[in-house]
């Protein structure tokens, strides 16, 4: 019986991923052309540089924040931490104020996403772009922000030493 419920509980979860994948995809492309349009009046006040250097900090603590009116609902967060698993393989490691924490089930031991190719829209876009301030990153992580006046300031200096 539990090797039919595995079965069974998998199958849902890979049609739901296949299903949202295509979903994401579509509204990737939306975002992206709002984010354009509207970083064309407001530029955003830092730019992310660097790249992953697949510590696996930031797929071992996954925070998520959700509203306080959900907060005060036990149910409701049930609901979410059991959506999370079945979207994204997360396995809730506890609640922090009004953040779930989780952990990637996906995630191997040499820190390597097997998904990568196809890791959800919020693995992606870690960390995610704003257009006023900037995401705190974990310690040791290859992503880092510049004021974009000193990306201003770097490509000045840039030219001159040519």
């Amino acid at each position: 019986m539990n090797f039919v419920k595995t079965v069974i509980l998998g199958s849902v979860r890979f049609i739901i991923q296949i299903i949202f994948f295509v979903v994401e995809r579509i509204t990737d492309f939306v975002d992206a052309l709002a984010f354009k349009f509207i970083t064309v009046f407001q530029p955003p006040e830092y730019i992310r540089k660097g790249a992953c250097k697949s510590s696996g900090t930031c797929c071992k603590q996954i925070g998520l924040s959700l509203p306080w009116s959900w907060v005060k609902r036990p149910g409701i967060v049930a609901l979410v931490r059991k959506w999370h698993f079945l979207r994204y393989n997360f396995e809730p490691l506890g609640m922090v104020d009004n953040m779930l924490v989780y952990k990637c089930l996906y995630l191997k031991e040499d820190n390597k996403c097997p998904i990568h190719r196809y890791k959800p829209k919020l693995c992606r876009e870690f960390p995610a772009r704003k257009l006023i301030g900037k995401v705190d990153l974990y310690k040791g992580c290859g992503f880092y922000y510049v004021t974009r006046k000193a990306e201003k300031f770097e490509a000045v200096l840039q030219n001159k030493k040519r």
